[in-house]
C-alpha cells in the first residue's frame, strides 16, 4: 500500500508540473510586442486544448486544464495559484453543511471582504470551500471551508488594526482594520505609521496613533503568536462539538462543556478533523479569539455590533438544532457573529 502511495503521489506530481509547464506555455506564446498578455488568443488557445476559462477580472484570469485551475495574474503574466480542481476532492468530504454547496477556490462569490484584497484563504488536505446557498448574500462575505469530517471553519486575513475611537473609554469605539500581505505591506491603499510591537503603540485623545499588526499573526509568542508570520488562520465557525475523544466543529448539535482547560488544550492539539496532515490544531489563544472579535467588530463583519451569548438551554451551536434558525434568525450567535450582510 505503501508503494501505490508513492506512484499515486508522483503521477499527481508529474500531471501538475504538466499543467503548470502547458499554461505557462500559453502564456508565452500570446504576448505582443510590448510583452502584454493578448488575452483574446490566450483564451482561444486553452480552449483549443480542451481547457476552460472560469473566471476573469481586470487583475486575473483563471483557467482550467485537465484537472488544475490556475489564477493567472494578467499584469505580471505569471501564475498566481495553481491547485487541484474541486472536483477531485469533493468526493472525499464526509458531510458538507445543509444549506451550504462546494464551490471554487476561485469563485467570487466564496469570499468578499469588503472592496479590498486580501491574503487568500489557505487549504491543505482535504479542506474544501463551502459557500451559503440558504439565501442571497450581500456586502462582505469570510471565506468559510469544511475539513473531512464536516467541521466548519472562517478564514482571518492576515490584518493590522488602529482604534480610532473610544480607546481606554467605557463607550463602544471604532476599530479599524488594514489587511497586510506577510511583509507588513499595506494591500489596500492605507497610510500611515505601522509597528509590531504592542509596546510601540501611543495614543492622543482616546485614538491609537500608529497601526499595529495584530499580534496572533506574527512570529512574537510571548505578545500572542508564535506559528510565524502568517498569511491568515482558521477559526471554528462555531463553539466546539463531538465528544471528549472526537473534536469536530458542527452547527445545531450540542457544544462540549464541563471540560477542563487541561482537557481542551490535550484534545484540540490532538485533533485532526479527519484530515491526515498537520493542522497545527490548538485551543485558541486569547490574541487569536481578540482577532475574530476586531474583525467581526469592524467594517467588514458587523460594524460595531457586538457578538451575542448563545443561549440555547441545550447548548445547540448558533442557538439552535434547525440550520434554517441558525443562518437565519441567529446569526449572531456564530463564533464570528454572522449578520445578514456577512455569512
Amino acid at each position: 500500500m505503501e508503494y501505490y502511495g508513492k506512484a499515486d503521489n508522483a503521477k499527481q506530481k508529474t500531471e501538475k508540473e504538466e499543467a503548470k509547464e502547458v499554461i505557462n506555455l500559453a502564456i508565452m506564446g500570446n504576448l505582443d510586442e510590448n510583452r502584454n498578455l493578448k488575452l483574446s488568443d490566450f483564451k482561444k488557445e486553452i480552449e483549443n486544448m480542451s481547457g476552460e476559462i472560469l473566471d476573469e477580472d481586470e487583475n486575473t484570469i483563471t483557467v482550467k486544464y485537465k484537472n488544475y485551475e490556475a489564477v493567472i495574474d494578467i499584469k505580471n503574466k505569471r501564475i498566481e495559484e495553481l491547485y487541484e480542481s474541486n472536483s477531485t476532492v469533493s468526493s472525499k468530504v464526509e458531510e458538507i453543511p445543509e444549506q451550504w454547496e462546494i464551490t471554487r477556490k476561485t469563485d467570487k462569490q466564496w469570499y468578499h471582504y469588503g472592496n479590498g484584497k486580501i491574503n487568500a484563504p489557505k487549504l491543505v488536505g482535504e479542506m474544501t470551500p463551502i459557500k451559503y446557498i440558504g439565501q442571497e448574500q450581500e456586502g462582505n462575505k469570510w471565506a468559510n471551508a469544511v475539513t473531512k469530517d464536516g467541521s466548519m471553519w472562517v478564514w482571518l486575513p492576515r490584518y493590522a488594526y488602529k482604534i480610532t475611537e473610544g480607546y481606554h473609554t467605557n463607550i463602544a469605539g471604532t476599530i479599524e482594520v488594514a489587511f497586510l500581505d506577510t511583509n507588513n505591506n499595506f494591500l489596500n491603499g492605507e497610510t500611515g505609521e505601522l509597528v509590531t510591537e504592542p509596546s510601540q503603540v501611543t495614543y492622543t485623545n482616546n485614538t491609537q496613533d500608529q497601526w499595529l499588526v495584530h499580534p496572533a499573526f506574527t512570529a512574537n509568542a510571548t505578545n500572542g503568536g508564535g506559528f510565524g508570520e502568517i498569511e491568515g488562520l482558521w477559526v471554528g465557525k462555531f463553539e466546539a462539538t463531538g465528544t471528549n475523544t472526537n473534536l469536530s466543529v458542527k452547527p445545531g448539535v450540542s457544544s462540549l462543556v464541563d471540560m477542563t482547560i487541561n482537557e481542551q488544550y490535550k484534545l484540540a492539539k490532538a485533533s485532526k478533523f479527519g484530515e491526515t496532515v498537520d493542522l497545527r490544531s490548538h485551543m485558541a489563544k486569547n490574541s487569536e479569539w481578540g482577532a475574530v472579535v476586531y474583525l467581526a467588530y469592524s467594517k467588514y463583519g458587523t460594524d460595531k455590533q457586538e457578538i451575542e451569548q448563545n443561549v440555547s438551554s441545550s447548548h445547540y451551536t448558533g442557538g439552535s438544532n434547525d440550520k434554517e434558525t441558525i443562518y437565519k434568525a441567529n446569526k449572531t450567535q456564530s463564533t464570528t457573529h454572522n449578520r445578514d450582510r456577512r455569512i
